[in-house]
C-alpha cells in the first residue's frame, strides 16, 4: 500500500513539531539532549538519502541552537523523496523516529 497524502501531511506535521520544540527549548536544555537528538539526526539523515537514492553522505555538525533547523531540512527532504519514491515502511521508520524524539524532548 503506498502512502497516501494524509501519511506525508502527518510526517511533515511532526517534522515541524519536532523543530520548533528544539528551536524553543534554552542553550542548557539543548545541551542536555544534544547528542540523544544527534543520534535521532543520523537516522533521519540515513532516511533521507535512502528517500531520495543517494549516496551516503556525512552529516554536517551543526551547533546545538541548530539542531532545530537540521531537523527540519533532513525531515523535508525525507517528505520529499517519499512524493516522488513512496515507500510505506521508510515512512513509518521516519515517523517513529520523530516520533521518539518528541518524546524524549523535555
Amino acid at each position: 500500500m503506498l502512502p497516501s497524502s494524509a501519511d506525508l501531511t502527518t510526517l511533515q506535521r511532526e517534522v515541524e513539531v519536532v523543530s520548533d520544540r528544539l528551536r524553543h527549548l534554552g542553550t542548557a536544555r539543548l545541551r542536555l539532549v544534544s547528542e540523544q537528538v544527534r543520534q535521532h539526526l543520523r537516522v533521519l539523515a540515513a532516511l533521507s538519502l535512502s528517500a531520495n537514492a543517494r549516496p551516503e553522505q556525512p552529516l554536517p555538525v551543526v551547533a546545538d541552537l541548530a539542531l532545530g533547523d537540521q531537523v527540519a531540512v533532513l525531515g523535508r527532504e525525507v517528505v520529499d523523496g517519499l512524493r516522488q519514491r513512496p515507500n510505506p515502511p521508510l515512512l513509518a521508520e521516519a515517523l517513529a523516529c520523530l516520533a521518539d524524539l518528541r518524546s524524549s524532548l523535555p
